[in-house]
């Protein structure tokens, strides 16, 4: 009788620490898919060039340089209706991460109507002279099932950095570093730090032309990065 009323006890206590560890795992796992995510990979290449010359007892220099950076972005944000508000063409869409900054509104997007559960929207830049304007960067927007997803992808020449652009003037080699965002959907802001890692690579060349001591130097940086509030 001892054993068998040890084993039901066994039993009670093993079939409560499972039922202990489930409601926890179920805990974690929701917490996970209500945090905000944010990833991201940047490739980044700077050039610049300068000429140096000198006559007698003066000297004079000029530069030029250029960077280009090429990236992709992709976020989700836990959004209810009553957070967000009521959403329509006036709901805004923001980011901000590094030195790159956007906003826009779902009526920026000329296909959008209330009802619709998503958006394309872009940075663009004006060109007067040409009167053509030309996407910098893409931006995608879908909300449903309590979940903002938005995927953004530079298109253009000048498109801002996403973070690698802080780093031009660094020492070659390994980078290790977060960058802050922010992202805000109608009245809903949600902030994230995004741990991101890559490496710096640096060639320089020296030469005597017509022109003058030219110096030249070429920086590409390489980045990826994934965090979560």
């Amino acid at each position: 009788m001892k054993m068998y009323g040890l084993a039901r006890l066994a039993g009670v206590f093993t079939a409560t620490g499972l039922l202990t560890l489930v409601a926890l795992a179920s805990q974690t796992t929701s917490r996970a898919a209500a945090s905000s995510h944010i990833s991201f990979s940047e490739s980044l290449r700077f050039e610049s060039k300068t000429v140096s010359q000198s006559s007698g007892f003066s000297s004079s220099s000029s530069g030029e340089s250029v960077t280009v950076s090429k990236w992709n972005l992709s976020l989700e944000m836990p959004i209810t209706e009553a957070e967000a508000g009521p959403i329509n063409g006036d709901t805004q869409f923001s980011l901000r991460m590094g030195p790159f900054q956007y906003s826009g509104t779902l009526k920026d997007d000329p296909s959008y109507s209330v009802g619709k559960t998503s958006a394309k929207l872009a940075v663009r830049q004006e060109n007067q002279s040409k009167n053509t304007r030309t996407v910098l960067v893409a931006v995608s927007l879908k909300w449903d099932n309590g979940k903002l997803t938005a995927k953004l992808e530079s298109k253009g020449q000048t498109s801002k950095s996403l973070a690698a652009e802080d780093f031009i003037h660094s020492l070659p080699g390994d980078i290790n570093a977060e960058a802050k965002a922010t992202i805000k959907f109608g009245k809903k802001t949600s902030s994230l730090e995004v741990p991101f890692s890559g490496k710096l690579k640096r060639k320089t060349g020296d030469a005597a032309t017509i022109e003058g001591d030219v110096h030249g130097e070429a920086v590409t940086i390489d980045i990826k990065g994934d965090g979560r509030d």
